[in-house]
């Protein structure tokens, strides 16, 4: 299941370099209920940094089904220990990102793919 060259950070860091917001993200799983992304970021004070974001889209369509939500809030508990710092905005969406180092991406990226699939496997 490891796709080892899912991630190319040279294109990655290269994106963000050229950017007017000096951001690049790439868009890696996407479903109804989350998608992850990997992206590329330069500011004044480092040069270059990467990071996984995990998007959990909270409520999907009208009906409320609590026991989604709980897997889903399990998700976002399991996010937060592994070092995930969790922000939402008005979407109705809870962004979780970390820093990951260049050559962990791929590693890193597959981890966290397992998570997410140990918590939302049934849906």
């Amino acid at each position: 299941m490891y796709e080892k060259n899912l991630i190319d950070s040279q294109v990655l860091g290269e994106n963000a370099k050229k950017s007017e917001h000096k951001e690049s993200i790439k868009e890696l799983k996407k479903s109804k209920h989350y998608k992850i992304n990997v992206g590329a970021r330069c500011t004044s004070s480092k040069p270059l940094s990467f990071f996984l974001e995990v998007v959990v889209y909270f409520l999907v369509g009208f009906k409320v089904n609590i026991s989604l939500l709980e897997k889903k809030l399990m998700l976002l508990k399991e996010l937060e220990t592994k070092g995930f710092y969790l922000n939402s905005d008005d979407d109705g969406c809870i962004y979780g990102e970390i820093n990951v180092e260049a050559q962990k991406l791929n590693y890193e990226y597959e981890q966290i793919s397992l998570v997410i699939k140990n918590y939302l496997k049934d849906i």
